[in-house]
């Protein structure tokens, strides 16, 4: 809960430096793939990193509680809204690089637009990607997979803002990945970036890989609503995206 104004508090953060977009009690709803969300308190798109870090800072100064907000894919908002900041990171987190057979994604990048990337010069390892909705930082935290393929496996190191607004560098072994989850589920703070190495691959091997994992709509399936992926992991005993 933000002591005073959710007006003031958007001043006070715009003094300490904040440069991207700022909105007070700002329904959630349109960010979110549901359609679903009461207001913000606060929602900030910060313009970049660095002013990823001054919002962290200063929340942390001023003992505001923050969230984010990648691509709202399968996120229910409350109604009633949330109190506190909200960061919104799809564009201060976009960016895509890589070195050598390592992929270097912000946070906020699309999944299936690295999956693309990484085809792009041919690199293998991220294929299953294609078919997976939301932003690489939302498929750390969970370990977004398909069939037997997971993002944990490819990942070497993970930047990491914790809540305290210090900037970390965490190795896979860090990262406790399991089946749809890691430490990020229960560690207060923001993915930023992490570090994937991929391997060579013909564009064919590629081709064939991506498709594969592309979810088939069905028919029947309702294009009226707003869409939803898979949202339940499987339970134990049955194989993954089985």
């Amino acid at each position: 809960m933000i002591a005073g104004s959710a007006r003031d508090a958007a001043d006070s953060l715009r003094m300490a430096g904040f440069r991207g977009s700022l909105l007070t009690d700002s329904p959630l709803a349109p960010y979110t793939t549901w359609r679903i969300g009461g207001p913000a308190e606060l929602l900030a798109a910060p313009a970049d990193r660095a002013d990823l870090l001054v919002a962290a800072e200063w929340a942390a100064a001023h003992a505001i509680r923050w969230r984010v907000l990648g691509n709202g894919s399968n996120l229910l908002v409350s109604d009633a809204g949330v109190s506190g900041l909200v960061l919104r990171l799809r564009d201060a987190l976009g960016d895509v690089a890589h070195e050598g057979r390592r992929i270097i994604a912000g946070a906020g990048a699309s999944f299936p637009a690295v999956a693309r990337r990484a085809a792009a010069l041919g690199l293998s390892g991220l294929e299953f990607g294609a078919g997976i909705p939301g932003t690489i930082g939302g498929a750390i935290v969970m370990n977004a997979g398909w069939h037997e393929f997971e993002i944990g496996a490819t990942v070497e190191s993970v930047e990491f803002l914790d809540a305290a607004g210090v900037v970390r560098t965490l190795t896979r072994d860090d990262c406790l990945f399991g089946y749809r989850s890691s430490r990020f589920r229960s560690y207060a703070g923001v993915v930023l970036a992490p570090r994937s190495r991929s391997r060579r691959a013909t564009c064919g091997r590629f081709a064939r890989a991506s498709s594969a994992s592309l979810p088939r709509a069905r028919p029947t399936s309702p294009r009226s609503f707003p869409p939803a992926a898979r949202c339940f992991s499987s339970p134990p005993g049955i194989l993954p995206g089985g």
